[in-house]
């Protein structure tokens, strides 16, 4: 769900910009909110349910992380 508000706000495109020019932000989040930073949401699935639409069916499922990191963390 986490990475579907980041895609439909535009914030996915914000954060990885930002991250790719080397500017210094402050990004703060637990549980989703530092898992959506690796590279794949795959495995997530075993704790969270991907059928979980609340923006709508029209709006497929998202497994790719942000890749701000090269690793996934499990929480």
């Amino acid at each position: 769900m986490l990475a579907q508000a980041m895609k439909l706000s535009g914030f996915d495109q914000i954060i990885k910009r930002y991250h790719s020019e080397k500017k210094n932000i402050v990004y703060g989040g637990y549980s989703a909110g530092i898992c959506i930073l690796g590279p794949t949401l795959k495995g997530i699935h075993l704790v969270d349910d991907p059928r979980q639409k609340p923006y709508g069916e029209q709006y497929p499922t998202i497994w790719e992380g942000l890749g701000i990191i090269d690793y996934v963390i499990a929480v």
